[in-house]
């Protein structure tokens, strides 16, 4: 396998065994920034441009110019650049999450009004339409709290059942997520590799 300088070491093949002492910090990390490419992947999407559209617009028309032309006179605007949604849980009943969105441009608000409220009830919740993308961030934040719990316990738990680790390609079979991002790790690191020996 190629060497890569930003893990400062091999990286494992597919075949090795997966050595915690060695592989461990590696393997934390390896699946902190699969994810993180994952969740960048989402936030380039057109729907999160639509969805920052829609919030953009909805801001508008909840803070009208000449209700901010006051409320301006008595310093109790501000123009925001971004907005902050708090994401209602099904499951635990609560405002657990909070998904950060850069709006197309700038809009003038009330006070504090860069938060939304996504799903629940609230007086300050978002158009529906916006939902789809909010809870699919939410899903994607819980599989890979489940994807990175996974990667620090079950290795542990086949070398109980099988007196070994597993291997590389088991890892990234039971982590798809993982299993992506170490094809595209692995390509990248071994593409100068094969060009040098043709």
């Amino acid at each position: 396998m190629g060497f890569d300088l930003r893990y400062g070491m091999p990286l494992p093949a597919p075949a090795d065994r997966y050595m915690p002492k060695k592989h461990g910090p590696l393997l934390s990390r390896l699946v902190t920034e699969a994810w993180t490419a994952r969740d960048e992947a989402l936030k380039n999407q057109s729907e999160l441009l639509a969805v920052a559209e829609t919030l953009a617009a909805w801001l508008e028309r909840e803070n009208p110019p000449e209700d901010m032309e006051v409320l301006r006179r008595y310093g109790k605007t501000e123009t925001v650049e971004d907005i902050y949604a708090r994401v209602w849980d099904e499951k635990t009943s609560r405002w657990e999450h909070s998904v950060s969105i850069d709006l197309p441009r700038k809009v003038e608000v009330a006070g504090n009004g860069n938060y939304v409220y996504i799903g629940g009830e609230h007086k300050d919740e978002a158009p529906n339409s916006t939902e789809p993308y909010f809870f699919a961030v939410v899903e994607a934040r819980r599989a890979y709290k489940a994807e990175y719990r996974t990667s620090t316990e079950w290795p542990g738990v086949v070398r109980k059942e099988t007196g070994a680790f597993p291997l590389w390609r088991e890892i990234e079979a039971r982590l798809p997520v993982l299993g992506a991002w170490m094809a595209k790790v692995r390509a990248s690191v071994d593409a100068p590799l094969a060009a040098v020996a043709d």
